[in-house]
């Protein structure tokens, strides 16, 4: 009998030697944003990443490799272009197309990649944990090997990195509770240590902004906030606002969090922690088509697919102060049918079991033969028609949102 507990427990120390790595939650969703704001979440449905658009949106499942199942760890590249991915449990890391999924690059030569980070220097390296070794591998942009860092007697588990606008690695260690920070060629330069002034308890995540403050989410969630050389500036109590927060990313220039929950909710937050958006469940969520017009640009943004050039910029009418936009560009997008009456002067817009009419110079608007009352007239400027933004948005059941501070205006459906 004795025997057979030995066997047994032999075998159980081999399968916990050669398993995961531990304290690493494979199975959670991770959530990473790049420089464009748009937010890639990883862990809600198997082969696929969500793509959240920068105003808080689901506008895209962006379908990953066959090799790969699940994603355990995701990075993106600051300027858009490239998601560098891991999963453990097959020995798989690579980058993939952020607008498409398909495969870029596929490393080689790695047993239990973890944790992945992408430069945000514009001379970009990627790092990628190898939990086996306890080591953080470097690598250029282009894949090819540059030197491994290694955990020794420095850090226990590299349970998130980071690689800063100064390529310096930042590796959290949860097992000791602290924070450090390397060179690219491996040299210790900092230790941030929990401590009784700053009692991080079981660090959670990291994020670095483009300011140089690191943000550091721990278990309970407080958000604490260090400068480059490891000061703290300031901690933000995350719990009043969100239950259980998970995983976070900060925007380049500390203006908001984007925040996943243990229960798959998503926030998006001011820097002060005030709700701009949130979904409740990412796993029932419907994709959404997220308009984005800014007054006196004629660039329409139908966020996350190719920009189009309008031909004429929206405005405003000086006599309502209201938006206005053109209204055929806006409609097409939403897969309506627009009909111009230049006897009548009047629009007509086809949109699945709807017919909207509206007459330039005229406040009144007809919705399926019922009349509404307009806040701003139709107008024809340089040979194009333009509508008064919300009622064409309330029309189409969407949503409008205006970004008074950088006068642009967000549709989503």
């Amino acid at each position: 009998m004795k025997k057979l507990i030995c066997i047994l427990f032999s075998l159980t120390l081999l399968a916990a030697l050669n398993g995961p790595y531990p304290g690493n939650a494979s199975n959670s969703a991770k959530i990473t944003m790049n420089e464009d704001g748009l937010v890639f979440v990883t862990g809600i449905e198997s082969q696929h990443i969500h793509v959240i658009s920068p105003y808080g949106q689901l506008i895209k499942k962006l379908a990953l490799p066959n090799q790969v199942q699940t994603v355990d760890y995701i990075s993106s590249c600051p300027c858009g272009g490239y998601l560098l991915i891991s999963e453990t449990q097959k020995g798989v890391a690579m980058t993939i197309d952020d607008r498409n999924g398909t495969t870029l690059f596929q490393f080689s030569g790695l047993q239990t990649p973890g944790p992945v980070a992408v430069s945000k220097h514009r001379s970009r390296y990627m790092a990628i944990v190898e939990q086996k070794k306890n080591a953080v591998m470097i690598y250029t942009e282009r894949g090819s090997f540059v030197r491994e860092i290694s955990g020794r007697l420095r850090f226990k588990e590299a349970n998130q990195i980071l690689l800063d606008t100064e390529n310096h690695l930042w590796v959290m260690d949860s097992a000791s509770q602290k924070i450090l920070r390397f060179n690219i060629q491996g040299n210790l330069l900092l230790t941030i240590h929990s401590s009784r002034q700053i009692p991080m308890k079981e660090l959670v995540d990291m994020d670095i902004a483009h300011t140089g403050h690191l943000h550091v989410l721990d278990v309970n969630g407080t958000i604490w906030v260090f400068n480059m050389q490891g000061n703290l500036l300031e901690s933000k109590d995350l719990q009043q606002q969100i239950p259980s927060p998970s995983y976070f990313c900060v925007h380049p220039n500390n203006q908001y969090y984007h925040v996943l929950t243990s229960s798959k909710q998503y926030f998006h937050l001011q820097s002060n922690l005030s709700v701009e958006n949130k979904i409740n469940n990412l796993s029932s969520e419907k994709i959404k088509k997220v308009i984005l017009l800014r007054i006196g640009s004629r660039i329409i943004e139908h966020v996350g697919f190719e920009l189009k050039l309008l031909d004429e910029s929206p405005y405003i009418d000086p006599s309502s102060n209201r938006s206005m936009v053109p209204v055929r560009a806006i409609a097409e997008i939403f897969g309506a049918i627009v009909q111009w009456n230049s006897i009548k002067r009047e629009v007509t817009i086809q949109w699945n079991r709807d017919t909207i009419r509206l007459e330039v110079n005229s406040d009144i608007a007809w919705i399926n033969g019922t009349q509404y009352k307009l806040d701003a007239q139709p107008a024809i400027r340089n040979d194009r028609t333009f509508v008064p933004i919300r009622f064409i948005a309330e029309a189409f059941n969407s949503q409008i949102q205006w970004i008074a501070r950088d006068q642009k205006v967000v549709i989503s459906q």
